[in-house]
């Protein structure tokens, strides 16, 4: 089951997918004005059940997109990056993401939505990568710099074939390397290219052709956000890997004035303290700016985590689940996250192994 929601003070639209054996069909839940309009305008009973073939679906989409339009809403794109992503870097020819999104495929089929739509987006940022690589700017360069580190090698595009060119000169194919650096790029490549173009449409809440239209050629940065669902970006990475996908993160978040969004779900410590790292950055940034804006202690802390790269806690929100209840685990006086409650563990180890020198030493 697939569900959208778009909200305001002034507007309400869930967008829900209903599955049938024999069809497919999705339900709308509006807002009052909204609904009424909808019902005026267009020959249907019921909201909560409209047949994906209804013959006024595409101009029951347009009249939704010009409402938001009106009120002056814009939603960001939605991007879900889901774990497992080597499968399709290790196993699959080149266009496998372009031929399983265009592909017409019934709702039998085995390949789900979010993977079709990963496989638009990844297939996009590929084509679209030359022209990126070609700006010349800081925060590409330095997200550019840290790729190479997480994935142990330079990027290369040839003859329609993913390569990574490792510091001694061998040169591998995506396919072919392991599966940390497959886990890993179509991240770093999506978070490298998306950010960079322009976006698809003001409001992309609905687009007839939405592959046709996803990165049109603009100068500038996207000015309109995204928010990135990633899973798991510790996959198969070594802790300091993991440290550097959290900077991208980072830079990828302050890189234009309405910061694009991430929803992170880890297994990690490393990845918890890496954010800590950069959150600890923007309390002693707080911190200096309270005693009066001293330039030398910012010029040092800038040497030790770069400006574009401090985070401030709140933006964030942490949670654990807990015997089916999602609890915060941010620290409120300390400004941090509770990193620890993911390795309790670690703890649990320690101590039995303290036990077990106890017992060869002789000690009680």
């Amino acid at each position: 089951k697939i569900c959208f929601y778009y909200y305001t003070d002034k507007i309400f639209i869930q967008i829900e997918n209903i599955y049938d054996e024999n069809e497919n069909y999705f339900s709308l839940k509006l807002c009052g004005d909204l609904s009424n309009l909808i019902k005026d305008l267009f020959p249907i009973n019921d909201l909560a059940y409209v047949d994906l073939k209804h013959p006024h679906l595409y101009h029951i989409k347009q009249t939704l997109e010009n409402f938001i339009s009106l009120q002056n809403i814009k939603c960001p794109e939605i991007i879900f990056i889901p774990s497992v992503r080597s499968f399709f870097t290790s196993t699959i020819y080149e266009n496998i993401f372009s031929f399983i999104y265009y592909n017409k495929l019934d709702h039998k089929s085995k390949i789900d939505y979010l993977s079709k739509h990963l496989g638009a987006i990844y297939e996009q940022a590929r084509n679209n990568y030359s022209t990126i690589e070609s700006q010349d700017n800081k925060e590409r360069l330095e997200i550019k710099k840290i790729i190479k580190k997480i994935i142990k090698g330079n990027y290369l595009q040839e003859e329609k074939t993913d390569w990574i060119i490792h510091e001694d000169n061998r040169k591998v194919k995506l396919s072919d390397a392991s599966s940390g650096q497959q886990e890993a790029f179509p991240i770093t490549l999506i978070l490298s290219v998306l950010p960079f173009l322009g976006n698809t449409q003001n409001y992309p809440l609905f687009r007839k052709e939405p592959e046709a239209h996803l990165f049109p050629d603009v100068e500038k940065y996207n000015a309109q956000a995204y928010h990135f669902f990633i899973e798991e970006p510790e996959a198969h990475l070594f802790p300091d890997s993991q440290k550097y996908m959290v900077e991208i993160f980072s830079l990828v978040f302050n890189l234009t004035e309405e910061k694009n969004g991430f929803f992170i779900t880890t297994h990690s410590p490393y990845i918890l303290t890496a954010f800590n790292n950069l959150i600890q950055a923007g309390n002693a940034r707080k911190k200096i700016l309270e005693r009066g804006n001293k330039p030398e202690e910012l010029e040092k802390l800038f040497s030790i985590v770069s400006e574009d790269k401090i985070l401030d806690i709140e933006d964030f929100g942490v949670y654990t689940l807990e015997n089916g209840e999602l609890k915060s685990i941010i620290d409120e006086e300390n400004r941090l996250i509770d990193e620890t409650i993911i390795d309790e563990i670690s703890d649990e180890i320690g101590d039995i192994f303290d036990k077990l020198v106890d017992l060869e030493l002789g000690e009680e």
